[in-house]
């Protein structure tokens, strides 16, 4: 959360829409995110997009951990070192981008 809150916020003083398209697409994520239902009640077609979705394997951690007494999938670990790439990648861009933004705001 926090890497996509640094690209986002940036990103959001370069793209005056951004807003509008982040809200249309957070609650589909969220939708398509099995929080509340099996992966497997899922539409077929939507199954594959499982694969993509990181908070999909984070979701499914917490149901190993809590549901069924299991430890978490070794997948956790690419959830972990995507969202350390993207606070770096997030950071940088912050960073990079900061003195141009303070002209739009």
């Amino acid at each position: 959360a926090l890497g996509l809150g640094w690209c986002v916020s940036i990103l959001g003083v370069f793209v005056p829409d951004l807003r509008q398209v982040l809200a249309a697409l957070f609650p589909a994520w969220m939708f398509i995110t099995p929080i509340l239902y099996p992966a497997s009640m899922m539409p077929k077609d939507f199954q594959s997009l499982q694969n993509w979705n990181p908070l999909y394997y984070l979701v499914e951690a917490y149901r190993d951990v809590i549901m069924r007494g299991e430890l978490p999938d070794v997948s956790i670990a690419w959830v972990l070192l995507g969202a350390l790439l993207l606070n770096a990648m997030g950071f940088w861009l912050f960073r990079k981008l900061l003195p141009r933004a303070k002209d739009l705001l």
